[in-house]
């Protein structure tokens, strides 16, 4: 996907064509996204490396917080 969203940009230097609102060139604003495809590879092959070679279990942040919110109650609303 980052070369793909590359290649995109590159036609669009190749034939410029501005935003209505702003006259900003649409390739810059197109950067965007091979910026996030290769932040969200990262993060893919980082929870992966964690996973396979480390053998760390992950939770999800949000199923931490209701635990700790259960455990809170259970003690009668101390934290």
């Amino acid at each position: 996907m980052v070369v793909e969203s590359l290649t995109v940009i590159r036609e669009l230097r190749e034939f410029p064509y501005a935003t209505p609102a702003l006259d900003w060139q649409l390739s810059y604003i197109y950067f965007i996204f091979p910026i996030a495809f290769t932040l969200m590879s990262a993060r893919i092959i980082q929870v992966n490396v964690m996973k396979f070679i480390l053998k760390k279990e992950l939770t999800a942040p949000d199923r931490i917080e209701i635990e700790e919110s259960r455990k809170a109650f259970a003690d009668g609303g101390k934290p």
